[in-house]
């Protein structure tokens, strides 16, 4: 049996895609959840692992909708090894019975968690540029046009993405991008060099 599991981090994100490959690969039954990949106690993934049988097939779209943290992977890993489960990752082309495979999906999974730890270095450098300049957070009406300003250069310095430019300011990504694309705060930025200087 081929058991699918998908995974996004944030309500924003659409898991429609992963589920109609997962589908089109043949999976049987889908397992899908909202959660961080870094979370180690995920309920729909749980609920997988012990719906998995001697001779099923895990399949994931891409291996870091498995885990983003190697420890868990390792875990999940040994899980499907020693009960003689089989895991494909179908982006990848891998598969875990495949001793290549095996290795290869390691490595991504190391990659995917230092991915992971360079976005939350990103956002906590943001924080620190916020706080430096006043904390702004709440809403967007709140966000004065000096923040805006900020915003805007966070962003064209192409280090940070609006997702996580809109956790450093608890407001939504359409905001953001909003922000960024406002030709007000282009004719504004002459009067601000400071917050692009600072």
């Amino acid at each position: 049996m081929k058991v699918g599991y998908a995974r996004v981090s944030t309500e924003h994100q659409n898991i429609r895609m992963q589920i109609e490959q997962l589908e089109k690969y043949g999976c049987d039954k889908i397992f899908q959840e909202v959660e961080s990949g870094g979370n180690p106690s995920r309920t729909q993934m749980a609920s997988c692992i012990h719906f998995l049988r001697p001779g099923d097939t895990l399949v994931v779209c891409n291996i870091d909708r498995l885990a983003r943290n190697k420890k868990h992977c390792d875990e999940i890993l040994n899980y499907v090894d020693a009960n003689g489960i089989n895991l494909i990752s179908i982006n990848e082309g891998l598969d875990s019975k495949d001793q290549v495979g095996r290795l290869v999906l390691n490595i991504l999974i190391a990659i995917a968690e230092s991915e992971r730890e360079r976005s939350r270095e990103r956002t906590k450098a943001g924080l620190a540029v916020a706080r430096a300049r006043g904390r702004l957070g709440g809403r967007s009406h709140k966000i004065k046009a000096k923040a805006r300003g900020v915003i805007k250069v966070m962003y064209e310095s192409k280090k940070y993405t609006l997702q996580e430019i809109a956790e450093m300011y608890n407001i939504s990504k359409p905001t953001v991008y909003r922000y960024v694309t406002d030709k007000a705060n282009d004719l504004n930025m002459g009067s601000k060099k400071g917050i692009v200087n600072a």
